[in-house]
């Protein structure tokens, strides 16, 4: 396979944001009441962005002539709403950083719209940092 280093990027990519998905469904679930209504919204906002992020890269894998395997890391919810809100800021965070990668592989690759896709998801991930930051004050 002629991209097989950014196929397997994009595997590991395409598992984080299942793992994401299953851990904000969860995480919005154990929110309840008005005082934590911001917060289970913005969870659901992104499991949402998720499933297409998740449905996007899986579609790039298979364009590139390999299979998404699945193998996600469901790890145990935080206990308080301020734990949660690090641990997520700090998993956007590497998404971040997952994502500048994968556009610096695409560039490799010379695969243009890819590479402006990922810059544009490392973009994303940034804001979501910040926003769930803003929460913990």
């Amino acid at each position: 396979m002629k991209h097989a280093r950014l196929a397997n990027l994009l595997n590991r990519q395409f598992n984080r944001e299942i793992s994401a998905l299953l851990r904000y469904v969860i995480e919005a679930a154990s929110l309840h009441g008005e005082s934590q209504a911001t917060v289970r919204a913005l969870y659901l906002a992104e499991a949402h962005e998720r499933v297409e992020r998740a449905q996007y890269l899986a579609d790039q894998i298979v364009a590139m002539g390999d299979n998404p395997t699945l193998s996600p890391t469901v790890v145990r919810p935080q206990i308080t709403l301020r734990e949660m809100l690090r641990h997520d800021a700090s998993e956007e965070h590497t998404d971040e950083q997952n994502y500048l990668k994968l556009a610096c592989e695409a560039e490799k690759a010379q695969l243009s719209s890819l590479k402006q896709r990922m810059k544009e998801q490392a973009t994303l991930e940034h804001k979501h940092v910040g926003e769930m930051e803003s929460l913990l004050w």
